[in-house]
């Protein structure tokens, strides 16, 4: 991965953008964020906050803390604490901040928030990712083999009384299935170059269809794709 992200910083500063193969002249691509965003959160490396995940009554107890401790203006919440800085606390629901103390000094990150509301949608067994979520949640959990995390989710789903629709033609398959982003990454701006060559020749994906459809089956084989 190290390796992977030093070629396409290398890449990116010397004024191009690359994938793989292809490099992408169009600033608009909807793939260079995803890339840009990759390198920069490997460069910056894991962060220094723990996140919690609190049943409602224990959240109740956090809240009436931070209270008291924004009441008496000493931004702690326990008697004790030895650190040189009292340390940031905040109470979140749906990626919005409830209460906090000693959030100015420092504040979280949108890119923070969306990685972890999209880790909790993995283990609430949701099988429904954007690119972006698919994009954050290979990026944690890349270090857990495929088959290691198709088990984990079967087995946490499981216990769900939820419908067990099969995940395998859901996007939470590429989480599941896909080594690591970059192997999205590769695919993405293929799509992406392609869409852009067709809206220059002013065809829709339709029509594109039916001038590679010269059998008219209404099906695309190999052989016509290829041509």
């Amino acid at each position: 991965v190290a390796h992977v992200a030093s070629a396409a910083s290398d890449a990116l500063d010397e004024g191009g953008r690359r994938v793989g193969a292809l490099r992408l002249n169009d600033p608009e691509s909807p793939v260079v964020p995803l890339v840009e965003e990759q390198l920069y959160s490997h460069q910056e490396g894991p962060g220094t906050r723990h996140w919690i995940v609190l049943s409602l009554a224990e959240a109740e107890s956090l809240r009436g803390a931070l209270h008291i401790s924004q009441e008496t203006g000493d931004g702690m919440l326990a008697a004790g604490y030895e650190g040189r800085d009292p340390p940031l606390v905040a109470l979140h629901t749906h990626a919005e901040m409830l209460d906090s103390v000693n959030y100015s000094r420092q504040p979280t990150s949108d890119y923070e928030r969306d990685v972890v509301h999209e880790c909790l949608a993995f283990l609430s067994s949701q099988t429904e990712f954007d690119t972006r979520g698919q994009h954050l949640l290979l990026r944690c959990l890349q270090s857990n083999e495929p088959h290691e995390r198709q088990a984990f989710f079967n087995e946490v789903r499981g216990c769900r009384r939820r419908r067990q629709t099969p995940w395998e033609r859901t996007p939470a398959a590429a989480v599941l299935c896909e080594k690591d982003e970059f192997t999205l990454f590769e695919h993405r701006a293929l799509l992406a170059a392609m869409s852009r060559r067709l809206s220059a020749r002013g065809l829709s994906p339709l029509q594109a269809f039916h001038a590679f459809n010269v059998s008219r089956s209404g099906l695309m084989a190999c052989s016509e794709l290829y041509s």
